[in-house]
């Protein structure tokens, strides 16, 4: 078991560093410094497994302080109730979901494909390795983020003990469930089951945000008890995953350990895949446009397409309508969400900045772009020349705007609504101020991500994303719009710049285009 242990250590090792000097190689300037023979190297090899351990280490620690601190400790003051209580139920409902969720045992990973497809390393002691290794990781990680969010809510030290208890055995406790059912009913329940993963995070969510409202709460000693049931199930699990047969592990990677699931980004696959899904979206119905030349040529492109560029749309649209009626409601009937709303509209506005992010599809789009154009138009020099693609990035830019509206304008109309129910504007100009920000964070998003995508240019001609500068990029752009969230600004002062920032950022984007897109936007 120790040796399998240290297998799986060194070869998630081995992958890092492997991994760390292929995207230097592909990063502009420092890869002219670094040379193939640095996989060679001892030295660096060593330093490298160091910097991993560290990596890993640090992530275990604030990956769960991250998390705790994002959906359990922010909410609890938004829920009603004491703050210990509303605090252990956030809790208990979101370890459950986590422990369930997050299964390990039948996960996919580029490590057990290797260890036992390549290495034929035994399939029952490599998952209960992986497992314990993983639990492990767990258990250590949520100790101080228990305490330090715990004590912060004034709970009890017992009581914020029983967190990693209850993450780590209930995730024990739940891999042999799991994998009770699949030698049984031959049922895959992993997070690739996306009806079963969205299902239980909607039933915990409403559970765990919703019932406070109500005034039902899960009490502390409920999760104690639970944590102290895990906790005893434990090693009985443990043992039915040790004593069932290795060839149900076999069975179980072979049916995970594949190729295309642990994403190994085959060409071939990547591309057929992508091309069947974007085939199921097109338009049966027979298409026309009054417009002319590039307009012409994007109006077809997007009415083909309108069921892939604006399904996801509206579906956001009418789960924000869902929300938007939920939190009228609350603040009609219950006091303590006016009080909520409103410091929420007045006070929050910064905190918008990330909500916008997340609901922004641009992404998508230029991925249907790619496929059903770009890939196929690049390969003609007119359609790269300065004046064309300046042309075709401003069409593309309002068409992405207007879809990008369509839950955007939800969040306009909603949040000056909210304000004048739950007591009205400290200033009469913020109703004007709330709905103007939310439609240019939209614009701006939509700007963005349509500027990355001629500026780097992603994807190669098999729809496989490359571009390890676009991942870096985007990475960056998410902690700035997450640090938002602790950002304090008055309404006009934000406002202002957040209508400043994107006037400059658009003028500047098209001299940018105009400039370097016929060098970076081709293909790879």
């Amino acid at each position: 078991m120790i040796h399998t242990l240290t297998t799986i250590m060194r070869l998630s090792h081995a992958y890092s560093f492997n991994s760390f000097i292929y995207r230097l190689r592909k990063l502009p300037l420092i890869k002219k410094l670094i040379r193939e023979d640095f996989y060679k190297k001892a030295w660096m090899k060593h330093l490298l497994t160091i910097l991993t351990i560290l990596k890993d280490i640090f992530m275990i620690f604030f990956g769960k302080l991250f998390y705790l601190g994002l959906f359990v400790y922010l909410p609890v003051y938004y829920i009603p109730g004491s703050i210990d209580e509303s605090y252990m139920h956030l809790l208990f409902c979101m370890t459950l979901s986590g422990a369930i969720v997050n299964n390990e045992l039948m996960t996919a990973t580029k490590e057990k494909y290797y260890a036992h497809v390549l290495m034929h390393i035994n399939a029952r002691r490599l998952a209960i390795s992986d497992l314990l290794l993983y639990i492990g990781g767990q258990f250590i990680g949520f100790i101080p983020a228990g305490l330090i969010f715990g004590r912060l809510c004034h709970v009890p030290v017992l009581y914020c003990l029983c967190l990693p208890i209850f993450a780590a055995a209930g995730k024990v406790v739940w891999s042999s469930c799991a994998f009770y059912i699949f030698n049984k009913k031959g049922l895959l329940l992993s997070e690739r089951n996306w009806k079963f993963t969205f299902s239980l995070l909607g039933i915990t969510a409403a559970a765990g945000y919703g019932l406070p409202f109500l005034h039902i709460s899960i009490p502390s000693p409920a999760f104690a008890a639970a944590a102290l049931f895990s906790l005893a199930a434990a090693p009985l699990a443990l043992r039915f995953l040790w004593r069932t047969s290795e060839s149900s592990y076999r069975r179980l990677y072979k049916k995970t350990l594949t190729k295309e699931t642990v994403v190994f980004n085959v060409t071939e696959n990547a591309a057929a895949t992508q091309q069947k899904t974007y085939l199921t979206h097109l338009s049966d119905e027979k298409i026309t446009s009054s417009k002319k030349g590039y307009a012409y040529f994007n109006d077809i492109f997007v009415k083909r397409h309108k069921k892939l560029l604006t399904t996801a749309a509206k579906k956001q649209t009418l789960i924000l309508l869902v929300i938007l009626a939920a939190a009228v409601a609350a603040t009609l009937f219950n006091d303590n969400m006016k009080k909520s709303f409103r410091f929420v509209t007045e006070s929050m506005l910064p905190y918008f900045v990330f909500i916008m992010y997340l609901i922004n599809r641009g992404t998508t789009i230029t991925q249907a772009m790619f496929f059903n154009c770009d890939h196929s138009m690049l390969t003609y020099n007119f359609y790269r020349k300065p004046k064309t693609l300046l042309e075709v990035f401003k069409t593309r830019l309002l068409t992405m705007i207007k879809i990008n509206m369509i839950p955007a304008l939800v969040i306009a109309a909603g949040l000056p609504l909210l304000l004048a129910l739950s007591g009205g504007a400290s200033q009469p100009l913020n109703y004007i101020l709330l709905p103007v920000s939310i439609l240019f964070m939209a614009a701006f998003f939509s700007l963005h991500y349509l500027v990355m995508y001629y500026l780097l240019q992603p994807y190669d001609i098999h729809m496989t994303s490359k571009s390890h500068t676009y991942s870096i990029v985007s990475m960056i752009t998410y902690v700035f719009c997450y640090l938002f969230i602790k950002l304090q600004m008055s309404t006009l002062i934000f406002s202002l710049c957040v209508v400043g920032f994107t006037v400059i950022y658009t003028l500047l984007a098209l001299f940018l285009i105009y400039k370097y897109a016929p060098k970076t936007f081709r293909l790879k």
